[in-house]
């Protein structure tokens, strides 16, 4: 709630972007579903969602604080790229008026990748980031940008780490539909769940 996805379309792209939703893009016009009750733009939203988890603002200081009583200090990792710096100056506005403290770091690709994998992936790696921008294009068919969200992706392609059971068993279901219309049936509730869940907060 607390990122204007149409305003960094406008700022950021030029006008030239559709709000991002679900994890298949529109472009697939076949399979995109969209969410039945999308989220909008709404800090005090995010104020009172935060308050209700547990975050609250310290008075004195403004900050906003863990459960343990700490600051909330994330970083804001992206690989090097023309458009995501200037994303990321945005949430970091939009973050700050609710008390949260965001620094945005780039780096190359290469780098982030071995940072962001989990122990899952083997010794040594420790998924060690708070939150990220990156990008994907897809594929014709949607199943490439499914199958990252599967409990069996953590480890190898997952930079989420979200794993649901139900999630799961849509994805073989809808690869064995003989029909379209069974197809994106599926297809609706993958996206929904993911919508709903959030693990990715699709920009645009």
């Amino acid at each position: 709630y607390a990122i204007d996805k149409q305003l960094l379309i406008d700022r950021v792209l030029g006008g030239y972007g559709t709000v991002g939703s679900t994890n298949v893009p529109p472009f697939q016009v076949r399979w995109h579903v969209p969410p039945e009750t999308p989220r909008t733009f709404d800090i005090e939203l995010a104020r009172q969602k935060l308050d209700a988890a547990g975050y609250v603002l310290d008075p004195a200081t403004g900050n906003r604080l863990d459960r343990e009583g700490r600051p909330l200090d994330l970083g804001l990792y992206m690989p090097e790229d023309d458009i995501y710096p200037l994303v990321a100056e945005f949430i970091r506005d939009w973050f700050a008026q609710l008390g949260i403290r965001v620094t945005p770091q780039v780096f190359d690709s290469g780098t982030l990748i071995e940072m962001m994998l989990p122990p899952e992936a083997g010794e040594g790696y420790l998924a060690n980031f708070d939150m990220f921008i990156w990008g994907w294009g897809g594929d014709v068919d949607p199943n490439s940008l499914l199958e990252i969200l599967t409990c069996g992706a953590i480890g190898t392609t997952s930079d989420s780490f979200f794993c649901d059971q139900r999630y799961d068993e849509l994805f073989e279901l809808q690869n064995l539909a003989v029909t379209d219309e069974e197809r994106k049936a599926h297809l609706a509730e993958m996206q929904q769940i993911i919508y709903e869940q959030a693990p990715y907060h699709i920009l645009f």
